[in-house]
């Protein structure tokens, strides 16, 4: 009989779906347990909740205790579980603490934000029989129980396809706001450079903010000649993979927080065969090779490195063949491969 994992995370990106899958595939049953954002009811509790952390409301929190009570705890009462595995959570009311610790199934944590970011996350790590971090930076010397591993990506989404059907130069995706200074201002100076007019260039994002997002529409929708098109502020996994793909370059500039962060699509875009521009960053080599799997740059060479590789199309061929043979270590299916090895459960 195959062992089951009961998986519980935020219902955003289709991460906890896709490592559901990714167990499945190793021959483990897998059920999930999301908890959603809070749902906002008024102009005015929208406006304060995008000028704060969203994850720190206390609605978001309820709901994380409620999907353990609800679900989690349910799940494993009516239908067992070998496995318990948690995607960052929140902050755990103590009853529903001792309840999880009175399971006696194994707790494993992936932190899905730097701790900087979700201190929860610390409280949860204390419970679990390892901890698996996407921030280099947060592991602790010597730490026993705990190991560093970025999120993986969904190689049935994020896939190559034709080279006919790449009808995008440039694609700068993510968030940005304060957390993500230096990827607004790569967009900034994207925009402004002769390389948005040589060039088909696009965005796909959002600022954080009504204000920011009415800001964009007038910068990246206006009829001037040129310029950075804002093609989407978020769009379904399915569809961002489908536009990294259709990209002859995939700008992706991480965090400015945290110490040594990696973003999933820093695997996504070389497994969609695209190349991928990202910054230099030490860390960054311990995943992937710059320069080979993908190309680097400063904030300083970020519009020269443009130019360079848009001119060299052998050279964007030779890297996105790179990247995508080296994207195949990092798929959700190997990372839980990883975790399993790790606790020994493979």
């Amino acid at each position: 009989m195959s062992r089951k994992v009961v998986i519980v995370g935020p219902d955003t990106g289709g991460i906890p779906q896709s490592i559901a899958k990714a167990f499945e595939r190793l021959g483990w049953q897998a059920e999930t347990c999301l908890y959603l954002p809070p749902v906002i009811t008024s102009v005015g509790k929208l406006l304060l909740h995008r000028l704060r952390d969203p994850h720190s409301d206390r609605a978001f929190r309820r709901e994380f205790n409620r999907v353990i009570r609800e679900g989690l705890l349910q799940v494993v009462a009516e239908r067992g579980a070998d496995l318990i595995l948690i995607l960052k959570g929140d902050y755990l009311d103590e009853c529903h603490a001792g309840l999880l610790q009175s399971c006696r199934i194994p707790i494993v944590l992936w932190t899905l934000d730097s701790l900087s970011r979700a201190p929860a996350q610390r409280i949860l790590a204390q419970m679990a029989l390892h901890t698996f971090y996407i921030d280099g930076g947060d592991l602790a010397p010597g730490a026993a129980a705990a190991s560093w591993l970025p999120l993986g990506f969904d190689a049935d989404l994020y896939r190559p396809q034709p080279a006919s059907a790449k009808d995008i130069d440039v694609l700068l995706i993510g968030s940005l706001g304060a957390r993500y200074r230096r990827r607004g201002a790569a967009l900034k100076r994207l925009h402004a450079s002769p390389l948005s007019r040589d060039w088909s260039c696009g965005f796909i994002g959002s600022s954080g903010t009504i204000a920011g997002n009415l800001a964009m529409t007038l910068r990246h929708r206006s009829r001037r000649p040129g310029g950075v098109s804002w093609l989407s502020r978020r769009v379904p996994a399915g569809q961002l993979a489908g536009a990294i793909a259709r990209s002859r370059i995939c700008v992706n500039i991480h965090q400015d927080d945290g110490l040594m962060p990696v973003n999933p699509m820093f695997f996504a875009i070389p497994g969609c065969g695209t190349c991928q521009l990202a910054e230099e960053s030490p860390h960054l080599a311990r995943w992937l090779r710059p320069g080979v799997d993908y190309a680097a740059c400063s904030e300083a060479s970020l519009l020269a490195e443009l130019q360079r590789l848009l001119e060299s199309p052998e050279l964007l061929e030779t890297i996105g063949c790179a990247g995508y043979l080296a994207s195949s270590r990092h798929s959700y299916e190997a990372r839980v491969a990883a975790i399993l090895a790790q606790i020994g459960g493979a």
